[in-house]
C-alpha cells in the first residue's frame, strides 16, 4: 500500500487558495516610492499577498527565489533595497533553511529585511519567544524549556497539576496539552528524549526530540489577540472551546480594554516591535503574554470590530491619545499595513538599527 503524504497535500490546498484569491498583474505601473522591494518567494505562496500589496501601493518589487541552491545569486542579482519575508513554518526543515539563509544575508550580506531579522527567527519558535520575554522581564506565564532529561523528570515529580505541554513548534493549539496526571508528564518527557514527540503539522517523518517544554495551567484566563502593524492596532478576545482558545476560530468581537491596548504599546515601544501580534493571557487583572508573532492566521478579513463595523485603533503620539477609526485597513493579510510600516522604519532608521541588532 502507498503512502500518502497528508502533510504534503494541506500545502497544495493551501498553495492553490493563494493562487485562487490573489490575482498578479505585471509590474508595470509608474512606481510611488524611491525604493524597489524584493518579496522572497515561499512554498506555500504567502509571498503573492506582498505582491498584490505592492501593486495597490505603487511599490516597484522584484520576487527573490532563496528556496533554490541558487539562492545566493538569485539574491545578488535582484538588486532590491530591502526584503519582505513571509518565512514558511508547515515544516521544520523550511523553516531552517530561511532561518539560516536569512541570517546570512542579513550579516554578511548586509541585506535588510522586513520584519526584523530578530522577529523572523522568533517566529513559530515557542522557546525562542521564552527565551526573549524571559531576557527581557515582559509578563508571561511561567514556562520551562529543558534539554536534560533529568531536571524535566525532577521538575514534574514535584511540579503542581495540571500543566501545560507544549511543543515548540505548532500553531492552533497544535502541539499543546493539558496534562492532569503526573504518569503522564513523565510519559511525556520520557517520550520527548527517547523517540521524540510529533503532531500532524510537522510533517510524516518530524518528531522534536532532545527537549520539553512545560507551561503553567492558568484556570479561567480569558485570552486576546492583539495585534500590532505601524501605528494601527487591532483586538479581539478568543472564545474558548473546551480546554483551548487558539484553533478555534472563534472571534469575540468589541472595544478592548485601553489597559490592555496601553501594555501592548509600552511593550512593543520599548522593544521597537512594529509588527507584531501577541496572544495574551487576562488573568486576575493582569496580563500575561502566551505567545509573540511575526505572522498569524487570518481566518477573518478583519481583525476588530464594533458594532459589526471594521476598525483599528491608531495611536496619536503627537497627542497620546488613542483614536477609533473604521474602515478597512487589513488588506492582503495586512501586507498592506505592513509595507507602509516598513516604508516608515526605512525613512526613520529604525528598520536598519533593528536588523544590525
Amino acid at each position: 500500500m502507498s503512502h500518502v503524504d497528508l502533510s504534503e497535500l494541506r500545502i497544495q490546498r493551501i498553495r492553490r487558495e493563494n493562487q485562487r484569491q490573489i490575482k498578479i498583474g505585471p509590474c508595470d505601473y509608474e512606481a510611488a516610492h524611491p525604493i524597489r522591494v524584493g518579496i522572497i518567494q515561499d512554498y506555500a505562496d504567502f509571498h503573492r499577498n506582498y505582491v498584490a500589496a505592492c501593486h495597490e501601493l505603487k511599490i516597484a518589487y522584484r520576487v527573490v527565489d532563496l528556496m533554490s541552491s541558487a539562492w545566493l545569486s538569485n539574491y545578488r542579482q535582484s538588486e532590491c533595497d530591502i526584503y519582505v519575508v513571509w518565512p514558511p513554518v508547515m515544516w521544520r526543515y523550511w523553516k531552517d533553511q530561511f532561518d539560516e539563509r536569512l541570517r546570512i544575508l542579513t550579516e554578511c550580506e548586509k541585506a535588510v529585511v522586513y520584519p526584523a531579522s530578530s522577529l523572523l527567527w522568533m517566529f513559530e519558535s515557542k522557546r525562542r519567544m521564552n527565551y526573549f520575554l524571559s531576557a527581557t522581564g515582559c509578563p508571561h506565564p511561567e514556562t520551562r524549556v529543558f534539554y536534560q532529561k533529568e531536571e524535566a523528570w525532577d521538575y514534574v515529580r514535584q511540579v503542581e497539576l495540571p500543566i501545560v505541554f507544549k511543543m515548540d513548534m505548532g500553531s492552533g493549539a497544535r502541539g499543546v496539552r493539558i496534562i492532569r496526571k503526573r504518569k503522564e508528564a513523565f510519559a511525556l518527557v520520557k517520550r520527548a528524549f527517547a523517540r521524540g514527540v510529533s503532531t500532524w503539522s510537522l510533517g510524516p517523518y518530524e518528531k522534536e526530540r532532545g527537549w520539553v517544554i512545560f507551561q503553567e495551567y492558568l484556570s479561567g484566563a480569558d485570552e486576546w489577540r492583539v495585534i500590532r502593524i505601524g501605528d494601527s492596532y487591532f483586538a479581539y478576545r478568543k472564545a474558548r472551546i473546551g480546554d483551548f482558545h487558539s484553533g478555534t476560530k472563534k472571534k469575540i468581537w468589541g472595544l478592548p480594554p485601553m489597559e490592555l491596548l496601553e501594555f501592548v504599546r509600552e511593550i512593543t515601544s520599548k522593544h521597537n516591535l512594529t509588527s507584531v501580534s501577541f496572544d495574551i493571557f487576562e488573568t486576575a487583572g493582569a496580563f500575561l503574554i502566551n505567545e509573540i508573532q511575526v505572522y498569524f492566521g487570518t481566518s477573518a478579513i478583519h481583525q476588530m470590530k464594533v458594532d459589526g463595523r471594521p476598525c483599528r485603533y491608531r495611536y496619536d503620539a503627537e497627542d497620546s491619545e488613542w483614536k477609533l477609526e473604521y474602515g478597512e485597513f487589513c488588506r492582503n493579510a495586512c501586507c498592506n499595513l505592513r509595507l507602509l510600516d516598513m516604508l516608515d522604519s526605512v525613512q526613520s532608521g529604525d528598520l536598519l538599527s533593528a536588523n544590525s541588532g
